[in-house]
């Protein structure tokens, strides 16, 4: 049962989520000149994130059960170990393998959502559940922070080879940590490998007999549509800023770096307030109002307006497009029903992915075809259709 020692477990899912999020963007942080040493195009590194999120789409549909053999923190290390030894593959400088560097790092990355749901959701009382979730979750913007500032300093000192290999090296302290961690735990622990009767059914069935649920349906769409506006705003900012606005290419970086900052405290801000009896049911539904406001407010600026303006704008923007990951896990945890906690993860996981892959996608067609503006009011439009979905229940 949930208790009051959930920081240990709490600290082993957070320090798994971000040294796995320092792997996931060492290669595109790193992309240009990888590519060039590689002799493939810059543009190469696009074929390298497609094969991470077919690597990870692919634990999703078939790997839950191995969380469920090997216990949550085991399958935290293993997803560590091979992300690193998939970052390791790059250094080949071979194209096909860092394709497979690419497939593998995704592996792992599939690792953490099952895990980190199964180790949280026996650790944490149910009125932080929400709050634990987003600080996790808090290790994603985090990672890729520490990867864009400290990697190519690495790099300008001593080589991408060297970089590459303190990124591999952050996995395998994660490995070491975990590890200390369950010896220095003195509290009885209760084995969190699950062997239930769904143990023998095909994981796959199992994800779709989760889809059968309502409440997980509801979960899945929520999810999907929230993350097409997240991940369009992830890829597409910059060019936004430069293109439209005008903003010199260093100062646009700088705004997206702030944009990436200010998700860490709203996503600790959701989780808090989404863990009050007040907010608890209704708090996904206000992320995607407030998704919706700061597309209004980005498809409303123009060249003239004041870089105060577009400022706070970006920074609005990052504070509240990414505030629901944790709360929408949270919530697949809390309505999973016993021994299906990894597959409900993996579940609403896929509906996330699926929004990541299908968002820039669908701007591309709506900026060819509308315009930023116009679309970014697209955008608005489905964080409104998340809200209403999010209500629905």
């Amino acid at each position: 049962m949930p208790g009051e020692n959930w920081r240990r477990p709490l600290s082993v899912a957070l320090v798994a989520q971000m040294a796995i999020s320092v792997i996931d963007m060492a290669v595109p942080v790193l992309g240009p000149t990888i590519m060039a040493s590689a002799g493939v195009p810059a543009s190469f590194v696009g074929y390298y994130a497609s094969a991470a999120a077919a690597g990870a789409i692919a634990f999703y549909l078939f790997g839950a059960g191995i969380v469920r053999r090997v216990g949550a923190e085991r399958a935290l290390q293993v997803g560590a170990i091979i992300c690193a030894g998939g970052l390791l593959l790059v250094l080949t400088r071979q194209w096909w393998l860092i394709l497979v560097a690419g497939v593998m790092i995704g592996l792992g990355f599939g690792t953490n959502a099952p895990a980190s749901g199964v180790l949280l959701r026996k650790a944490v009382p149910r009125r932080r559940l929400r709050f634990a979730f987003s600080i996790k979750q808090a290790g994603v913007p985090f990672g890729a922070l520490t990867a864009g500032a400290v990697l190519p300093l690495l790099s300008m000192i001593g080589g991408w080879q060297t970089a590459l290999c303190a990124a591999a090296a952050v996995g395998v302290l994660a490995v070491i940590f975990v590890e200390l961690s369950l010896r220095n735990d003195h509290c009885p622990r209760a084995d969190d490998r699950q062997r239930t009767a769904m143990g023998s059914r095909p994981a796959l069935q199992v994800l779709l007999s989760l889809l059968q649920l309502r409440s997980f349906r509801r979960l899945v769409v929520v999810g999907a549509l929230l993350a097409i506006v997240q991940g369009s705003l992830n890829v597409y900012l910059v060019t936004y800023l430069v293109t439209e606005l005008q903003v010199s290419l260093v100062l646009a970086g700088g705004l997206y770096a702030l944009f990436q900052a200010a998700s860490i405290p709203g996503r600790l801000l959701a989780g808090w307030l989404g863990d009050s009896r007040r907010l608890r049911s209704a708090m996904l539904m206000y992320s995607g109002l407030a998704s919706a406001l700061a597309a209004v407010l980005l498809a409303t600026l123009t060249t003239g307006s004041a870089m105060v303006a577009i400022s706070a704008a970006v920074v609005f923007a990052g504070f509240v497009v990414g505030s629901w990951n944790g709360v929408l896990l949270a919530e697949s945890a809390e309505v999973a029903p016993d021994g299906m906690v990894a597959e409900a993860q993996s579940a609403v996981a896929i509906g996330i992915f699926a929004g990541f892959l299908l968002g820039p996608l669908i701007l591309a067609s709506g900026i060819s075809l509308l315009g930023f503006q116009t679309t970014f009011f697209l955008l608005a439009g489905m964080a409104l259709l998340s809200a209403a979905a999010a209500k629905w229940s």
